[in-house]
Protein backbone atom coordinates (compact mmCIF):
# COMPACT_ATOMS: atom_id res chain seq x y z
CA UNK A 1 0.00 0.00 0.00
CA UNK A 2 1.28 3.52 -0.71
CA UNK A 3 -0.17 7.09 -0.17
CA UNK A 4 2.08 8.69 -3.00
CA UNK A 5 1.50 9.18 -6.47
CA UNK A 6 3.47 6.07 -8.63
CA UNK A 7 3.53 5.53 -12.36
CA UNK A 8 2.09 2.81 -13.93
CA UNK A 9 3.98 -0.55 -14.95
CA UNK A 10 2.99 -2.22 -18.13
CA UNK A 11 2.94 -6.09 -16.14
CA UNK A 12 3.23 -8.86 -18.55
CA UNK A 13 0.38 -11.28 -19.36
CA UNK A 14 2.46 -13.57 -16.90
CA UNK A 15 2.96 -11.32 -14.35
CA UNK A 16 -0.37 -9.71 -14.17
CA UNK A 17 -1.49 -13.49 -13.43
CA UNK A 18 1.16 -13.83 -11.19
CA UNK A 19 -0.52 -10.60 -9.35
CA UNK A 20 -4.12 -11.50 -9.28
CA UNK A 21 -3.23 -15.27 -7.25
CA UNK A 22 -0.99 -12.74 -4.93
CA UNK A 23 -3.79 -10.66 -4.17
CA UNK A 24 -6.86 -13.49 -3.96
CA UNK A 25 -5.26 -16.79 -2.97
CA UNK A 26 -5.60 -18.23 0.46
CA UNK A 27 -2.26 -19.65 0.96
CA UNK A 28 0.44 -17.99 -0.13
CA UNK A 29 2.89 -20.45 0.10
CA UNK A 30 1.55 -22.56 -2.65
CA UNK A 31 1.98 -19.55 -4.91
CA UNK A 32 5.87 -20.02 -6.16
CA UNK A 33 4.73 -23.48 -7.84
CA UNK A 34 1.00 -23.07 -8.65
CA UNK A 35 1.63 -20.40 -11.97
CA UNK A 36 4.05 -22.77 -13.15
CA UNK A 37 1.75 -26.09 -12.72
CA UNK A 38 -1.19 -23.45 -14.21
CA UNK A 39 0.35 -22.76 -17.04
CA UNK A 40 -0.08 -26.05 -19.29
CA UNK A 41 -3.65 -26.46 -18.12
CA UNK A 42 -7.03 -24.71 -20.28
CA UNK A 43 -9.66 -22.07 -18.58
CA UNK A 44 -12.99 -23.81 -17.45
CA UNK A 45 -14.51 -21.37 -19.63
CA UNK A 46 -12.97 -21.50 -23.45
CA UNK A 47 -11.23 -17.94 -24.11
CA UNK A 48 -9.68 -17.06 -27.59
CA UNK A 49 -7.08 -15.05 -26.11
CA UNK A 50 -3.35 -16.66 -26.39
CA UNK A 51 -2.27 -13.72 -24.83
CA UNK A 52 -3.95 -13.73 -21.47
CA UNK A 53 -4.25 -17.51 -21.56
CA UNK A 54 -2.35 -17.99 -18.24
CA UNK A 55 -4.71 -15.15 -16.20
CA UNK A 56 -7.84 -17.11 -17.30
CA UNK A 57 -6.51 -20.40 -15.91
CA UNK A 58 -5.67 -18.51 -12.58
CA UNK A 59 -9.34 -16.61 -13.18
CA UNK A 60 -10.92 -20.35 -13.27
CA UNK A 61 -9.15 -21.96 -10.39
CA UNK A 62 -9.98 -18.56 -7.90
CA UNK A 63 -13.69 -19.16 -9.26
CA UNK A 64 -13.20 -22.38 -7.53
CA UNK A 65 -13.15 -20.82 -4.22
CA UNK A 66 -16.14 -20.79 -1.90
CA UNK A 67 -17.14 -19.32 1.60
CA UNK A 68 -15.13 -21.29 4.03
CA UNK A 69 -13.41 -23.54 1.48
CA UNK A 70 -9.53 -23.78 1.71
CA UNK A 71 -6.68 -23.39 -0.98
CA UNK A 72 -6.51 -27.29 -1.12
CA UNK A 73 -10.52 -27.58 -1.93
CA UNK A 74 -10.67 -25.40 -4.37
CA UNK A 75 -7.62 -26.78 -6.31
CA UNK A 76 -9.69 -30.02 -6.03
CA UNK A 77 -12.83 -28.54 -7.49
CA UNK A 78 -10.99 -27.21 -10.29
CA UNK A 79 -8.87 -30.24 -11.34
CA UNK A 80 -11.49 -32.26 -11.14
CA UNK A 81 -14.35 -29.71 -13.27
CA UNK A 82 -11.38 -29.54 -15.97
CA UNK A 83 -11.09 -33.13 -16.50
CA UNK A 84 -14.63 -33.32 -16.72
CA UNK A 85 -14.53 -30.77 -19.38
CA UNK A 86 -11.42 -32.10 -20.99
CA UNK A 87 -10.89 -35.58 -20.44
CA UNK A 88 -8.79 -35.80 -23.72
CA UNK A 89 -6.01 -33.86 -21.70
CA UNK A 90 -5.37 -36.60 -18.76
CA UNK A 91 -1.68 -36.28 -18.96
CA UNK A 92 -1.37 -32.74 -18.42
CA UNK A 93 -3.98 -33.12 -15.07
CA UNK A 94 -2.10 -35.91 -13.94
CA UNK A 95 0.63 -33.66 -14.28
CA UNK A 96 -0.89 -31.00 -12.31
CA UNK A 97 -1.64 -33.63 -9.50
CA UNK A 98 1.61 -34.99 -9.24
CA UNK A 99 2.70 -31.56 -8.83
CA UNK A 100 0.19 -30.37 -6.32
CA UNK A 101 0.56 -33.85 -4.44
CA UNK A 102 4.34 -33.40 -4.06
CA UNK A 103 4.12 -29.79 -2.66
CA UNK A 104 1.75 -31.13 0.04
CA UNK A 105 -1.71 -30.93 -1.07
CA UNK A 106 -3.14 -34.29 0.67
CA UNK A 107 -6.00 -34.91 -2.02
CA UNK A 108 -7.61 -37.78 0.40
CA UNK A 109 -7.69 -34.87 3.51
CA UNK A 110 -9.38 -32.43 0.99
CA UNK A 111 -11.80 -35.18 -0.45
CA UNK A 112 -13.44 -35.26 2.84
CA UNK A 113 -13.86 -31.65 3.16
CA UNK A 114 -14.95 -30.97 -0.08
CA UNK A 115 -18.67 -30.36 -0.18
CA UNK A 116 -19.97 -29.96 -4.23
CA UNK A 117 -21.61 -27.10 -5.23
CA UNK A 118 -24.64 -27.01 -7.45
CA UNK A 119 -23.43 -28.54 -10.96
CA UNK A 120 -19.85 -29.63 -9.57
CA UNK A 121 -18.97 -33.66 -9.70
CA UNK A 122 -20.45 -35.52 -6.58
CA UNK A 123 -17.75 -36.44 -3.63
CA UNK A 124 -17.29 -40.02 -5.24
CA UNK A 125 -16.69 -39.06 -8.86
CA UNK A 126 -14.89 -36.64 -8.03
CA UNK A 127 -12.88 -39.46 -6.10
CA UNK A 128 -12.82 -41.59 -8.99
CA UNK A 129 -11.27 -38.55 -11.04
CA UNK A 130 -8.78 -37.98 -8.85
CA UNK A 131 -7.91 -41.46 -9.02
CA UNK A 132 -7.76 -41.72 -12.85
CA UNK A 133 -5.22 -38.65 -12.78
CA UNK A 134 -3.07 -40.96 -10.79
CA UNK A 135 -3.89 -39.23 -7.16
CA UNK A 136 -2.45 -41.26 -4.18
CA UNK A 137 -5.79 -40.92 -2.01
CA UNK A 138 -5.18 -42.31 1.53
CA UNK A 139 -8.38 -44.36 3.15
CA UNK A 140 -9.15 -43.15 6.47
CA UNK A 141 -12.02 -44.33 8.32
CA UNK A 142 -14.16 -43.00 10.76
CA UNK A 143 -14.54 -44.85 13.69
CA UNK A 144 -17.72 -43.95 14.62
CA UNK A 145 -18.68 -45.45 11.07
CA UNK A 146 -17.29 -48.67 11.69
CA UNK A 147 -18.95 -49.04 15.45
CA UNK A 148 -22.35 -47.91 13.75
CA UNK A 149 -21.88 -50.34 10.30
CA UNK A 150 -21.26 -53.17 13.03
CA UNK A 151 -24.52 -52.56 15.17
CA UNK A 152 -26.33 -52.32 12.33
CA UNK A 153 -29.36 -54.98 12.66
CA UNK A 154 -28.82 -58.23 10.55
CA UNK A 155 -25.32 -57.47 9.61
CA UNK A 156 -25.54 -57.96 5.84
CA UNK A 157 -27.62 -55.79 3.69
CA UNK A 158 -29.89 -56.65 0.44
CA UNK A 159 -31.56 -53.91 -0.33
CA UNK A 160 -30.26 -50.10 0.34
CA UNK A 161 -31.85 -46.76 -1.12
CA UNK A 162 -32.73 -43.03 -0.21
CA UNK A 163 -31.27 -40.30 1.80
CA UNK A 164 -29.32 -42.89 3.69
CA UNK A 165 -27.85 -44.49 0.92
CA UNK A 166 -26.96 -41.44 -0.89
CA UNK A 167 -25.23 -39.83 2.43
CA UNK A 168 -23.47 -43.30 2.84
CA UNK A 169 -22.17 -43.11 -0.27
CA UNK A 170 -20.85 -39.97 0.00
CA UNK A 171 -19.13 -40.23 2.71
CA UNK A 172 -15.54 -40.46 2.45
CA UNK A 173 -14.50 -41.22 5.68
CA UNK A 174 -17.37 -44.73 5.19
CA UNK A 175 -15.78 -47.70 3.50
CA UNK A 176 -19.22 -47.80 1.34
CA UNK A 177 -18.15 -44.88 -0.31
CA UNK A 178 -14.50 -46.51 -1.15
CA UNK A 179 -15.95 -50.05 -2.16
CA UNK A 180 -17.91 -47.99 -4.74
CA UNK A 181 -14.73 -46.25 -5.43
CA UNK A 182 -11.89 -47.98 -5.84
CA UNK A 183 -12.51 -51.80 -4.19
CA UNK A 184 -9.69 -53.01 -4.50
CA UNK A 185 -7.98 -50.62 -2.56
CA UNK A 186 -11.06 -50.34 -0.02
CA UNK A 187 -10.69 -54.51 0.68
CA UNK A 188 -6.66 -54.17 0.58
CA UNK A 189 -7.61 -51.78 3.77
CA UNK A 190 -9.68 -54.19 5.25
CA UNK A 191 -7.44 -56.56 5.27
CA UNK A 192 -4.98 -54.51 6.75
CA UNK A 193 -7.36 -53.32 9.59
CA UNK A 194 -8.69 -57.21 10.32
CA UNK A 195 -4.65 -58.48 10.09
CA UNK A 196 -4.33 -55.87 13.06
CA UNK A 197 -7.30 -56.32 15.17
CA UNK A 198 -7.11 -58.12 18.53
CA UNK A 199 -9.82 -61.12 19.23
CA UNK A 200 -11.93 -58.66 21.17
CA UNK A 201 -12.37 -56.81 18.05
CA UNK A 202 -11.97 -58.88 15.36
CA UNK A 203 -15.73 -59.82 15.36
CA UNK A 204 -17.26 -56.76 14.79
CA UNK A 205 -15.01 -55.29 12.99
CA UNK A 206 -15.21 -57.68 10.25
CA UNK A 207 -19.08 -57.24 10.49
CA UNK A 208 -18.61 -53.64 9.89
CA UNK A 209 -16.24 -54.29 6.81
CA UNK A 210 -18.79 -56.92 5.76
CA UNK A 211 -21.76 -54.36 6.36
CA UNK A 212 -19.68 -51.55 3.80
CA UNK A 213 -18.95 -54.68 1.43
CA UNK A 214 -23.03 -55.32 1.24
CA UNK A 215 -24.44 -52.41 1.12
CA UNK A 216 -21.89 -51.72 -1.92
CA UNK A 217 -23.40 -54.78 -3.84
CA UNK A 218 -27.21 -53.14 -2.83
CA UNK A 219 -26.34 -49.76 -4.21
CA UNK A 220 -29.25 -48.95 -7.02
CA UNK A 221 -25.60 -46.46 -8.13
CA UNK A 222 -23.46 -49.70 -8.80
CA UNK A 223 -22.41 -50.55 -12.31
CA UNK A 224 -22.66 -53.47 -13.58
CA UNK A 225 -25.85 -54.26 -11.91
CA UNK A 226 -26.82 -57.75 -10.20
CA UNK A 227 -28.25 -59.17 -7.52
CA UNK A 228 -26.79 -57.80 -4.40
CA UNK A 229 -25.93 -61.96 -3.27
CA UNK A 230 -24.28 -62.58 -6.70
CA UNK A 231 -20.79 -62.33 -4.99
CA UNK A 232 -19.81 -64.03 -8.12
CA UNK A 233 -20.07 -61.28 -11.01
CA UNK A 234 -20.15 -59.03 -8.59
CA UNK A 235 -17.60 -55.78 -8.86
CA UNK A 236 -13.92 -56.68 -10.11
CA UNK A 237 -12.03 -57.78 -6.99
CA UNK A 238 -14.57 -58.82 -4.50
CA UNK A 239 -14.64 -62.67 -4.16
CA UNK A 240 -10.32 -61.88 -4.67
CA UNK A 241 -10.38 -59.60 -1.78
CA UNK A 242 -13.44 -61.63 0.14
CA UNK A 243 -10.75 -64.68 0.07
CA UNK A 244 -7.59 -62.86 1.55
CA UNK A 245 -10.18 -61.78 4.28
CA UNK A 246 -11.40 -65.32 5.09
CA UNK A 247 -7.85 -66.18 4.93
CA UNK A 248 -7.42 -63.29 7.60
CA UNK A 249 -10.49 -64.84 9.68
CA UNK A 250 -9.93 -68.81 8.91
CA UNK A 251 -6.42 -69.16 10.83
CA UNK A 252 -7.78 -66.97 13.75
CA UNK A 253 -10.91 -69.16 13.93
CA UNK A 254 -8.36 -72.19 15.11
CA UNK A 255 -6.24 -70.23 17.87
CA UNK A 256 -6.97 -70.87 21.35
CA UNK A 257 -8.64 -74.14 20.74
CA UNK A 258 -11.15 -72.90 18.48
CA UNK A 259 -12.19 -70.13 20.59
CA UNK A 260 -13.43 -67.52 18.26
CA UNK A 261 -15.54 -70.09 16.82
CA UNK A 262 -17.68 -69.49 20.28
CA UNK A 263 -18.69 -66.59 19.54
CA UNK A 264 -21.90 -65.97 17.41
CA UNK A 265 -20.75 -62.83 15.82
CA UNK A 266 -17.46 -64.54 14.47
CA UNK A 267 -19.25 -67.57 13.11
CA UNK A 268 -21.19 -65.24 11.26
CA UNK A 269 -18.43 -63.15 10.22
CA UNK A 270 -16.86 -66.50 8.76
CA UNK A 271 -20.04 -67.96 6.82
CA UNK A 272 -20.22 -64.62 5.11
CA UNK A 273 -16.67 -63.68 3.85
CA UNK A 274 -16.50 -67.60 3.11
CA UNK A 275 -20.22 -67.44 1.24
CA UNK A 276 -18.61 -63.97 -0.77
CA UNK A 277 -14.99 -65.82 -2.11
CA UNK A 278 -16.34 -69.42 -2.91
CA UNK A 279 -19.76 -68.16 -4.49
CA UNK A 280 -20.12 -70.41 -7.59
CA UNK A 281 -17.03 -72.33 -7.05
CA UNK A 282 -17.84 -73.69 -3.53
CA UNK A 283 -16.34 -77.24 -4.12
CA UNK A 284 -12.73 -75.28 -4.45
CA UNK A 285 -13.27 -74.89 -0.70
CA UNK A 286 -10.09 -76.19 0.78
CA UNK A 287 -10.99 -79.48 2.94
CA UNK A 288 -9.77 -78.93 6.31
CA UNK A 289 -11.96 -75.43 6.00
CA UNK A 290 -15.50 -77.52 4.73
CA UNK A 291 -14.84 -79.80 8.08
CA UNK A 292 -14.50 -76.92 10.07
CA UNK A 293 -17.05 -75.01 8.34
CA UNK A 294 -19.92 -77.77 7.99
CA UNK A 295 -19.30 -78.75 11.82
CA UNK A 296 -19.92 -75.34 13.04
CA UNK A 297 -22.87 -74.90 10.38
CA UNK A 298 -24.96 -77.85 11.89
CA UNK A 299 -24.02 -76.47 15.63
CA UNK A 300 -24.87 -72.72 14.68
CA UNK A 301 -28.76 -74.23 13.62
CA UNK A 302 -28.77 -76.00 16.32
CA UNK A 303 -28.40 -73.19 18.61
CA UNK A 304 -30.66 -70.91 16.18
CA UNK A 305 -33.08 -73.99 16.52
CA UNK A 306 -32.99 -73.63 21.00
CA UNK A 307 -32.79 -69.41 20.68
CA UNK A 308 -36.45 -70.56 18.92
CA UNK A 309 -37.29 -72.64 20.94
CA UNK A 310 -37.33 -70.86 24.25
CA UNK A 311 -38.64 -67.42 22.39
CA UNK A 312 -42.43 -65.99 22.83
CA UNK A 313 -44.68 -65.29 20.11
CA UNK A 314 -43.70 -61.50 20.78
CA UNK A 315 -40.40 -62.12 20.63
CA UNK A 316 -39.99 -64.18 17.62
CA UNK A 317 -39.91 -61.70 14.94
CA UNK A 318 -36.87 -59.93 16.65
CA UNK A 319 -35.17 -62.89 16.52
CA UNK A 320 -35.46 -63.87 13.17
CA UNK A 321 -35.00 -60.11 12.23
CA UNK A 322 -31.20 -60.46 13.89
CA UNK A 323 -30.68 -64.15 12.73
CA UNK A 324 -32.21 -64.96 9.21
CA UNK A 325 -29.23 -63.78 6.97
CA UNK A 326 -27.09 -66.15 9.30
CA UNK A 327 -29.46 -68.93 9.22
CA UNK A 328 -29.25 -68.35 5.26
CA UNK A 329 -25.42 -68.26 5.06
CA UNK A 330 -25.39 -71.51 7.68
CA UNK A 331 -27.80 -73.24 5.33
CA UNK A 332 -25.34 -72.70 2.66
CA UNK A 333 -23.06 -74.00 3.86
CA UNK A 334 -24.54 -77.66 4.44
CA UNK A 335 -26.21 -77.71 0.90
CA UNK A 336 -23.34 -76.47 -1.04
CA UNK A 337 -20.69 -78.64 1.19
CA UNK A 338 -22.51 -81.92 1.93
CA UNK A 339 -25.88 -82.28 0.58
CA UNK A 340 -29.76 -81.41 0.24
CA UNK A 341 -30.73 -83.36 3.20
CA UNK A 342 -28.08 -82.05 5.47
CA UNK A 343 -29.40 -78.26 4.49
CA UNK A 344 -33.42 -79.12 4.69
CA UNK A 345 -32.90 -81.31 8.11
CA UNK A 346 -32.09 -78.37 10.66
CA UNK A 347 -34.74 -76.19 8.17
CA UNK A 348 -37.46 -78.70 8.95
CA UNK A 349 -36.63 -78.55 12.58
CA UNK A 350 -36.90 -74.39 12.73
CA UNK A 351 -39.90 -74.37 11.04
CA UNK A 352 -41.18 -77.40 13.68
CA UNK A 353 -40.10 -75.33 16.81
CA UNK A 354 -40.51 -71.68 15.00
CA UNK A 355 -43.44 -70.24 17.72
CA UNK A 356 -44.43 -68.28 14.92
CA UNK A 357 -45.62 -68.82 11.24
CA UNK A 358 -42.66 -69.18 8.50
CA UNK A 359 -45.26 -69.26 5.63
CA UNK A 360 -48.39 -67.96 4.31
CA UNK A 361 -52.19 -69.35 4.76
CA UNK A 362 -52.12 -70.67 1.61
CA UNK A 363 -48.83 -72.32 2.16
CA UNK A 364 -46.84 -70.17 -0.07
CA UNK A 365 -43.71 -68.79 0.41
CA UNK A 366 -42.32 -66.10 -1.93
CA UNK A 367 -43.81 -62.94 -0.54
CA UNK A 368 -45.41 -61.59 2.36
CA UNK A 369 -49.68 -61.82 2.54
CA UNK A 370 -50.37 -60.64 5.89
CA UNK A 371 -49.63 -63.60 8.28
CA UNK A 372 -45.75 -63.79 8.62
CA UNK A 373 -44.64 -61.26 10.73
CA UNK A 374 -41.98 -59.92 8.40
CA UNK A 375 -39.54 -60.52 5.65
CA UNK A 376 -37.28 -62.03 8.07
CA UNK A 377 -39.38 -65.32 9.48
CA UNK A 378 -40.28 -65.60 5.62
CA UNK A 379 -36.90 -65.54 4.41
CA UNK A 380 -36.31 -68.60 6.88
CA UNK A 381 -39.30 -70.24 5.29
CA UNK A 382 -38.74 -69.93 2.00
CA UNK A 383 -34.93 -70.67 2.69
CA UNK A 384 -35.96 -74.56 2.86
CA UNK A 385 -38.15 -74.52 -0.45
CA UNK A 386 -35.56 -72.13 -2.30
CA UNK A 387 -32.56 -74.27 -1.59
CA UNK A 388 -34.39 -77.36 -2.49
CA UNK A 389 -35.47 -76.18 -5.84
CA UNK A 390 -31.52 -74.05 -6.21
CA UNK A 391 -29.47 -76.96 -5.41
CA UNK A 392 -31.34 -79.88 -6.66
CA UNK A 393 -30.10 -80.16 -9.82
CA UNK A 394 -26.12 -80.57 -8.52
CA UNK A 395 -27.60 -83.70 -6.46
CA UNK A 396 -29.49 -84.78 -9.51
CA UNK A 397 -25.89 -84.74 -11.21
CA UNK A 398 -25.51 -88.05 -9.98
CA UNK A 399 -28.43 -89.06 -8.33
CA UNK A 400 -31.24 -88.10 -11.04
CA UNK A 401 -34.44 -89.41 -9.46
CA UNK A 402 -33.27 -88.17 -5.64
CA UNK A 403 -32.96 -91.77 -4.20
CA UNK A 404 -30.76 -90.79 -1.12
CA UNK A 405 -32.60 -87.50 -0.51
CA UNK A 406 -36.29 -89.28 -0.81
CA UNK A 407 -34.69 -91.92 1.38
CA UNK A 408 -33.43 -90.09 3.95
CA UNK A 409 -36.80 -87.95 4.32
CA UNK A 410 -38.96 -90.78 4.47
CA UNK A 411 -36.63 -92.49 7.26
CA UNK A 412 -36.82 -88.94 9.16
CA UNK A 413 -40.54 -89.13 8.42
CA UNK A 414 -40.65 -92.68 10.17
CA UNK A 415 -38.11 -91.50 12.86
CA UNK A 416 -40.64 -88.58 13.77
CA UNK A 417 -43.57 -91.19 14.72
CA UNK A 418 -41.61 -93.65 16.55
CA UNK A 419 -41.63 -94.50 20.21
CA UNK A 420 -38.60 -92.39 22.26
CA UNK A 421 -37.28 -95.52 24.74
CA UNK A 422 -36.20 -93.29 27.04
CA UNK A 423 -39.50 -91.00 27.33
CA UNK A 424 -41.83 -93.60 26.39
CA UNK A 425 -43.65 -91.27 23.87
CA UNK A 426 -43.17 -90.43 20.05
CA UNK A 427 -40.10 -88.61 19.32
CA UNK A 428 -42.49 -85.78 18.05
CA UNK A 429 -44.86 -85.16 20.77
CA UNK A 430 -47.36 -83.18 18.23
CA UNK A 431 -49.54 -85.55 16.54
CA UNK A 432 -50.69 -82.76 13.73
CA UNK A 433 -46.64 -82.91 12.72
CA UNK A 434 -47.04 -87.12 13.13
CA UNK A 435 -50.01 -87.00 10.66
CA UNK A 436 -48.57 -85.12 8.54
CA UNK A 437 -44.97 -86.46 8.55
CA UNK A 438 -47.00 -89.96 7.67
CA UNK A 439 -48.76 -88.12 4.63
CA UNK A 440 -45.67 -86.83 3.26
CA UNK A 441 -44.08 -90.15 4.01
CA UNK A 442 -46.54 -91.23 1.29
CA UNK A 443 -45.57 -88.77 -1.41
CA UNK A 444 -41.81 -90.06 -1.71
CA UNK A 445 -42.31 -93.06 -3.23
CA UNK A 446 -39.92 -95.14 -0.87
CA UNK A 447 -40.06 -97.74 2.21
CA UNK A 448 -36.83 -96.37 4.06
CA UNK A 449 -34.63 -99.55 5.42
CA UNK A 450 -37.71 -101.59 4.35
CA UNK A 451 -39.44 -101.83 7.69
CA UNK A 452 -41.52 -98.71 7.09
CA UNK A 453 -44.62 -100.36 6.89
CA UNK A 454 -44.34 -102.64 10.32
CA UNK A 455 -44.13 -99.29 11.84
CA UNK A 456 -47.28 -97.95 9.80
CA UNK A 457 -49.05 -101.22 10.72
CA UNK A 458 -48.24 -100.48 14.51
CA UNK A 459 -50.11 -97.46 14.23
CA UNK A 460 -53.08 -98.88 12.43
CA UNK A 461 -53.76 -100.77 15.10
CA UNK A 462 -52.70 -98.29 18.47
CA UNK A 463 -56.24 -97.88 19.50
CA UNK A 464 -54.99 -95.40 22.03
CA UNK A 465 -53.13 -93.07 19.18
CA UNK A 466 -54.34 -90.04 17.58
CA UNK A 467 -57.59 -90.69 15.44
CA UNK A 468 -55.73 -88.15 12.89
CA UNK A 469 -52.32 -90.21 13.23
CA UNK A 470 -54.05 -93.71 12.59
CA UNK A 471 -56.00 -92.49 9.70
CA UNK A 472 -52.72 -90.90 7.88
CA UNK A 473 -50.75 -94.82 8.71
CA UNK A 474 -53.87 -96.55 6.84
CA UNK A 475 -54.01 -93.96 4.04
CA UNK A 476 -50.15 -94.05 3.15
CA UNK A 477 -49.22 -98.18 4.24
CA UNK A 478 -50.58 -99.49 1.03
CA UNK A 479 -47.89 -97.88 -1.19
CA UNK A 480 -45.36 -97.83 1.54
CA UNK A 481 -45.99 -101.80 2.04
CA UNK A 482 -45.83 -102.26 -2.13
CA UNK A 483 -42.60 -100.63 -2.13
CA UNK A 484 -44.69 -97.94 -5.16
CA UNK A 485 -41.82 -96.39 -7.12
CA UNK A 486 -42.80 -92.63 -8.40
CA UNK A 487 -45.54 -92.70 -11.58
CA UNK A 488 -43.56 -92.64 -14.57
CA UNK A 489 -44.39 -89.24 -15.89
CA UNK A 490 -43.58 -87.62 -11.91
CA UNK A 491 -40.28 -85.46 -11.13
CA UNK A 492 -38.75 -86.48 -7.90
CA UNK A 493 -38.65 -83.09 -7.12
CA UNK A 494 -42.42 -82.64 -7.11
CA UNK A 495 -42.41 -85.84 -4.79
CA UNK A 496 -40.14 -83.54 -2.63
CA UNK A 497 -42.04 -80.59 -2.55
CA UNK A 498 -45.37 -82.48 -2.32
CA UNK A 499 -43.83 -84.05 1.02
CA UNK A 500 -42.64 -80.37 1.69
CA UNK A 501 -46.16 -79.47 1.50
CA UNK A 502 -47.67 -81.67 4.18
CA UNK A 503 -45.20 -80.40 6.86
CA UNK A 504 -46.39 -76.44 6.49
CA UNK A 505 -49.60 -77.68 6.48
CA UNK A 506 -48.66 -79.15 10.02
CA UNK A 507 -46.87 -75.83 10.93
CA UNK A 508 -49.78 -73.73 10.88
CA UNK A 509 -52.14 -75.99 12.07
CA UNK A 510 -50.06 -76.61 15.13
CA UNK A 511 -49.80 -72.89 15.52
CA UNK A 512 -53.35 -72.80 15.62
CA UNK A 513 -53.48 -71.13 12.55
CA UNK A 514 -56.41 -71.70 9.67
CA UNK A 515 -55.38 -72.53 6.74
CA UNK A 516 -56.72 -71.36 3.32
CA UNK A 517 -57.38 -74.70 1.74
CA UNK A 518 -58.06 -73.53 -1.86
CA UNK A 519 -55.07 -71.64 -1.57
CA UNK A 520 -52.98 -74.03 -0.39
CA UNK A 521 -54.11 -76.17 -3.20
CA UNK A 522 -52.86 -73.47 -5.77
CA UNK A 523 -50.01 -73.25 -4.03
CA UNK A 524 -49.53 -76.97 -4.56
CA UNK A 525 -50.21 -77.04 -8.14
CA UNK A 526 -47.86 -74.11 -8.84
CA UNK A 527 -44.95 -75.58 -7.04
CA UNK A 528 -45.44 -78.76 -9.34
CA UNK A 529 -45.62 -76.05 -12.25
CA UNK A 530 -41.41 -75.99 -11.27
CA UNK A 531 -40.55 -78.90 -11.80
CA UNK A 532 -40.73 -80.98 -14.87
CA UNK A 533 -41.35 -84.41 -16.61
CA UNK A 534 -38.47 -86.59 -15.92
CA UNK A 535 -37.04 -83.78 -12.61
CA UNK A 536 -35.15 -82.46 -15.30
CA UNK A 537 -35.66 -78.97 -14.00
Amino acid sequence: MTKALFDPIDLSPEDEARAFLASIWPDPAQLPWLIDALRPLTPLRYIDDDQLHLLHVAKSLVNQLDDGDGADVALLRFIVELHRDHPESTTTHASFVATASDHGVDFSLVLTEYKPRKGDLRRRAAATSLLSLGARLRIDLDPLWTHAAAEAVGAYPKTWGGDEERAEEENARGFTFWMLTDPRAALAEADRRLSAASDDDLPTTAKAFLTGIGRCLSSTSREPKHHPTNYRDAAAGVQDGAQRLLGVLYPRALDREGALLRVPLFVEDLFRLWRIAFDGREQETPDGMRSTLLDVAKRELARARKELTASSADAAPAVFEGAADHIEATSRILFTLRSLWTGMKPLLLLMRHSPIPLVERDLSWWTRKGLVANDAALSVGSQLMWSFQAFARFEQSEDRDLLALRTELARFCVERCKTNKERGEPTEPNPVWRAAALRALGELGVNPDGKAHQLLHRLIEDDHGDADVRAAAKRVYPAVRQKSALPADMSPRRAVLNALWWFRQAHLVALGVEVDADGAQRTRSEEARFTTKGGAH
